[in-house]
């Protein structure tokens, strides 16, 4: 596993945390016999030092850190995204990135309980 570009080796425990009703609190697959949706979010959040630590991030920092590729953002509320979606140059940039084989992810505003409020 990476992190800021640097391998790292983490050994972790087989215990999740569970719900006191039962089942994991955080991440699950959706096959129940699977285990390593767990096991990879386990290993992730030790090497960030808490799965607290984990929420409200980007897809696309977990996939550079997992994958060691670079990656790109593009934000909604640019001018120059927002001309490129309306005559369809990214439309046409994404499909060459997928056919390309690069990994795509779209995330949106969610839980904003770890930002800093002035």
């Amino acid at each position: 596993m990476a992190k800021g570009g640097v391998r790292h080796i983490v050994t972790i425990d087989d215990y999740f945390p569970c719900s006191v009703t039962g089942g994991p609190i955080f991440s699950r697959s959706s096959e129940p016999t699977e285990l390593w949706v767990m096991i990879l979010e386990k290993a992730y959040a030790k090497l960030h030092g808490s799965y607290y630590t984990l929420r409200g991030g980007f897809a696309l920092e977990v996939l550079m850190d997992l994958t060691g590729a670079p990656g790109e953002c593009f934000y909604t509320d640019d001018a120059t995204y927002r001309r490129a979606v309306a005559d369809g140059e990214m439309f046409d940039q994404l499909v060459k990135r997928f056919k390309k084989g690069f990994i795509l992810s779209a995330t949106c505003p969610g839980e904003e309980m770890w930002a800093i409020k002035n």
